[in-house]
């Protein structure tokens, strides 16, 4: 049997400020929107496309809960660059899984 729960209920856990929130497995939309934002990408302009991005990954959870670009502002590089590949890792898994 295919089970398509398990990949339209695919998380992961992402503690913020001592908050669990299961940030789901990126959609077919949200994977188009992301090629969109990395369309222009440059070296001026790569650390605002990054903030989107992982703005666009968070705010894809479980709890509902919603994050603004001013809200990781004062995030690390390194905190931001996570969220992404993480979740790319996610869709990755996905694209690969045989079944």
């Amino acid at each position: 049997m295919l089970d398509l729960d398990k990949y339209l209920d695919n998380s992961v856990e992402i503690r913020i400020g001592g908050e669990v929130i299961h940030v789901m497995q990126p959609t077919l939309r949200m994977i188009d929107k992301i090629d969109m934002i990395e369309s222009d990408l440059t070296e001026d302009n790569i650390r605002g496309k990054q903030l989107e991005t992982a703005v666009l990954f968070l705010n894809h959870n479980k709890e509902g809960r919603k994050f603004e670009k001013q809200d990781l502002c004062e995030w690390t590089i390194d905190a931001i660059t996570k969220v992404i590949t993480t979740m790319s890792i996610l869709r990755y898994e996905a694209e690969t899984d045989p079944n």
